[in-house]
């Protein structure tokens, strides 16, 4: 994966499923890894927005061996984010491989209306 946006709004959980394929198409087993995303206003920003990560419960393996996690972006961290478009990436650490990017891409918070 190279490029991901999410849209999501303030007032409300959100989410999205994935599945981790090898370029050949076939399941890559995650067993073990762990999953960080920080959330900033540009990339070169030293201040992180929010960040989500396996250690806070917000990525849920559904099933390893398949490759299938969930990102779970919580109604109260979304919250703290004013509207607007950020920038993102979600970095992977293999237990026994160094860490690396899986994806990136923009974050665009939308204002809810429901408060």
């Amino acid at each position: 994966m190279a490029g991901m946006d999410f849209a999501v709004t303030n007032n409300a959980a959100s989410g999205r499923r994935f599945a981790v394929k090898d370029a050949a198409g076939s399941p890559v087993n995650i067993t073990g890894w762990q999953f960080r995303m920080h959330v900033r206003r540009e990339a070169a920003s030293r201040v992180v927005e929010v960040e989500f990560s396996s250690a806070a419960g917000d990525f849920v393996v559904i099933d390893a061996a398949a490759g299938q996690f969930q990102v779970v972006f919580a109604a109260a961290k979304l919250a703290q984010l004013p509207a607007q478009t950020y920038v993102h990436d979600l970095v992977i650490t293999p237990p026994d491989a160094e860490r690396k990017r899986l994806y990136r891409g923009t974050f665009t918070v939308e204002q809810g209306v429901t408060r």
